[in-house]
């Protein structure tokens, strides 16, 4: 469990500390130069821009070669994926703070301003913002009212909260960062992260201001679910389980792992509905989920919190198939 003594203070900051932001790249040249000319933009200035062609064969590299800021770090490197090439980022990275933008978004000019602003108010260890995702020219702003959060108090607020997940709305303290991405997942790397970080934090700071956008196509929206989709998804809860363990207790972890299992079962069923699948399709999968005995296990006794969870804990127990399918199908629209 969490101890008070990793609990690091964030008294010692000044407006010199620099940040270092994280990019990794890999086929992005459509995209590119405006996440990166978004960095050249921002009002804090003292910043590191830590540009990686993750193995491009595309012309992300002739854009990268086109800027000549001395803020600008430039490194080549075999495809890795995505996490290890955050992971040598992480390493390359002379900041105090770290951030991550990926190459095919944009942040507003004040977003690391806002978030060095958030995180040296007080005694925070981990300062995010509000998203706005630009879904085909659309965009809908994601922010919440409250400024902080003080952990293991707000913990289920926190969860709960959709931009948990993310890692490129955030403001890292980079000694705190004592485990990297982990290279051997394919599918919530930035969200096992943030459990991992959680581990040296005390109090989060919020900023109600969607200064992340996240592009999304419609491509985007109709990604394919994946395969082994029970299997997947039970390493997934045992991974958390662990993790928020070791920060929090068992207790705590059993039921935030719980619902987030529910949650990944609904999204990934309504990525389906996305591209297309209707119930007929879906019920196997469905019914593959219901009469799991480890999932069974874990649902009924764990209790569950949210309304929309409670429910889909009912429908799950008593093998509503098809209520699960219209609940997926309304998270779907949601995206």
């Amino acid at each position: 469990m969490k101890s008070d003594n990793i609990k690091t203070k964030n008294n010692n900051s000044n407006k010199n500390d620099l940040i270092s932001v994280i990019v990794p790249c890999y086929n992005s040249e459509k995209t590119l130069q405006r996440t990166i000319d978004s960095i050249i933009a921002q009002t804090y200035t003292n910043w590191q821009l830590i540009i990686i062609n993750d193995g491009s064969v595309d012309g992300s590299a002739k854009i990268i070669d086109s800027y000549t800021d001395k803020r600008i770090l430039k490194i080549t490197q075999q495809n890795s994926g995505i996490s290890a090439t955050r992971n040598n980022g992480i390493q390359k990275a002379e900041g105090k703070y770290i951030a991550f933008v990926d190459s095919d978004d944009e942040v507003s000019p004040d977003f690391l301003e806002n978030l060095y602003s958030a995180i040296t108010s007080g005694n925070f260890q981990l300062a995010m913002c509000g998203v706005a995702k630009i879904i085909d020219g659309e965009q809908i702003d994601q922010t919440y009212a409250k400024t902080a959060f003080s952990l293991p108090n707000d913990l289920f607020e926190l969860y709960n909260n959709e931009q948990f997940g993310y890692v490129c709305n955030k403001l890292y303290i980079k000694s705190l960062i004592k485990e990297f991405f982990n290279t051997n997942l394919t599918f919530a790397e930035d969200e096992i992260f943030n459990w991992q970080y959680l581990k040296n934090v005390s109090s989060v700071a919020y900023v109600n201001k969607s200064l992340y956008k996240y592009y999304i196509t419609n491509s985007g929206l109709s990604k394919s679910s994946h395969a082994n989709f029970v299997e997947r998804n039970l390493v997934l809860y045992e991974l958390k389980n662990q993790i928020i363990t070791e920060a929090f207790g068992g207790n705590i972890s059993k039921q935030i792992a719980a619902q987030k299992l529910i949650k990944s079962i609904i999204v990934e069923l309504g990525y389906d509905i996305v591209n297309g699948k209707k119930y007929k399709e879906l019920k196997p999968k469905i019914s593959s989920f219901c009469n799991n005995e480890t999932i069974k296990q874990v649902i009924s006794g764990t209790k569950m919190f949210g309304f929309k969870d409670k429910l889909c804990k009912f429908f799950v127990k008593h093998k509503f198939n098809c209520l699960i399918y219209f609940m997926a199908k309304i998270y779907s629209r949601k995206k």
